[in-house]
């Protein structure tokens, strides 16, 4: 049986889309090994995440989405994959208007076209209790910081800082001088092992060029290091306006290794964030099942 895919990408973050509005989906047969072998890069089609969309069963949202990793395993939020589900919609003709409401496993997110290339997406609420990102507090030390908390734990001799935020899924972003280090990939390597995440985590590294801007990279749970991470790009701008190293209120320019991103938060633990950037199809194909 022939299924029908669009490839998408969002700075360098790339997703197979699948959808029933595409043609028939026989989702029973899409198990997590079939679904890991149509993301592998060398068997498959290839992609970060795995993408389905449908129209929302419940009347929360127009149209909802599940979020698979390159392992198989679902996730609850990607920020690059809900700018791509929006432009995904608008090239298949299912838009009515240039506002869509979109549902994951994390809640309810806006989604807004700015032009034939830039959306914007309004993200949910950052939260910040330990539970939110399943961390394990036993084996740490921590600091108060206005209203929110930094952990730490010794790593080599040296204390790592990260803070710990979910945007609907679990990210912990630290803060670093450089981001080229090679020691980047034995610290993401490290906090996975010692299992301090109940579900692991999303782990970001960011350097402030200035107060409106951040270079970043983000190790993502079931993928590893990523071109772009949407949801780490609102992590680590939520991190830094917390601890007064970026401005409130007015946009962050994120660099990442495949492109830049603009991130709004005012900064009140009520506040919604506002992601913009790129989406777009790369091409269309099908894939035997």
């Amino acid at each position: 049986m022939n299924i029908p895919f669009i490839k998408m990408q969002g700075i360098g973050n790339d997703f197979i889309v699948l959808s029933p509005f595409l043609g028939k989906l026989p989702e029973k047969k899409l198990t997590r090994h079939k679904l890991k072998l149509i993301a592998n890069r060398h068997f498959g089609v290839g992609a970060d995440q795995i993408l389905i969309v449908k129209s929302c069963l419940s009347n929360e949202a127009e149209y909802e989405y599940e979020i698979i990793n390159s392992d198989g395993g679902q996730v609850e939020q990607c920020g690059n994959g809900a700018r791509c589900v929006m432009k995904f919609l608008s090239n298949i003709s299912m838009l009515s208007g240039s506002h869509v409401t979109l549902k994951s496993k994390a809640g309810i997110v806006t989604a807004r076209i700015l032009d034939d290339l830039n959306i914007c997406i309004q993200m949910t609420v950052p939260e910040f209790k330990t539970s939110d990102v399943g961390l394990k507090t036993e084996l740490l030390e921590r600091k108060k910081i206005g209203n929110h908390e930094i952990f730490s734990i010794r790593w080599r001799k040296k204390n790592i800082q990260f803070f710990p935020v979910s945007m609907g899924n679990p990210h912990a972003v630290i803060t670093l001088d450089s981001i080229q280090s090679p020691e980047i990939k034995d610290i993401y390597d490290f906090i996975n092992k010692i299992g301090i995440f109940e579900s692991g985590i999303n782990l970001g590294f960011f350097k402030v060029m200035d107060q409106k801007t951040i270079d970043l990279r983000v190790f993502e749970r079931g993928c590893g290091e990523t071109l772009a991470c949407g949801s780490g790009a609102c992590a680590a701008v939520v991190a830094g306006v917390a601890q007064n190293l970026l401005i409130k209120g007015e946009p962050v320019k994120v660099n990442l290794p495949g492109g830049s991103l603009s991130i709004f938060w005012s900064g009140g633990l009520n506040d919604k964030v506002f992601m913009s950037g790129p989406a777009e199809e790369v091409f269309r194909g099908t894939f035997q099942l």
